[in-house]
């Protein structure tokens, strides 16, 4: 996805912001997450670029988010330094990570919840994914993860295991 030669400054970029996310125990609500989270987005790396296949040179903020999101996800799941009551009182507010397979089954599931926001299938490209429709799928994931009662985290695994059950 990102230029070759930028694992290493990505991986600084994580570590110098996130590290190994213990800061996430003295958070109290989602806001607060929120707040670190988006932080983090805006501070990526202005030297990345994307893989000269890509349709744009540098990366959306879609692509940036995703980053993040995939390092919160894996601290989530090394569960390291974090202990089980911070882990489970931290998950539902972890964004989802999203690429465009994931984005193309909330359209195909959700698109009539997302056009009454003024989002629609263009809108919905990694390449080009704004911060105002990104924050319009994160909150429409975590009302229908509340839902069914998952965490948001969790809705690219086990819903996808869902519909696949529901389908036969």
């Amino acid at each position: 996805m990102f230029q070759k030669g930028s694992t290493s400054t990505l991986r600084k970029y994580v570590l110098d912001e996130i590290g190994e996310a213990s800061w996430l125990r003295g958070l109290q609500t989602r806001d607060e997450f929120d707040f670190r989270f988006y932080g983090v987005v805006d501070r990526f790396p202005s030297s990345v670029r994307m893989n000269p296949n890509a349709r744009v040179e540098k990366p959306s903020f879609g692509h940036k988010a995703k980053i993040v999101s995939l390092y919160f996800k894996a601290v989530l799941t090394e569960r390291e330094p974090l202990d089980n009551e911070t882990a489970h009182r931290v998950r539902p507010w972890f964004h989802v990570p999203l690429d465009n397979i994931v984005l193309n089954w909330i359209m195909a599931h959700f698109g009539a919840d997302l056009a009454k926001q003024g989002v629609g299938r263009d809108n919905l490209r990694l390449s080009t994914l704004r911060e105002r429709d990104y924050r319009i799928v994160q909150q429409l994931l975590r009302s229908k993860a509340e839902e069914a009662q998952v965490p948001p985290i969790w809705y690219d695994d086990l819903w996808a295991d869902r519909d696949e059950e529901n389908d036969s």
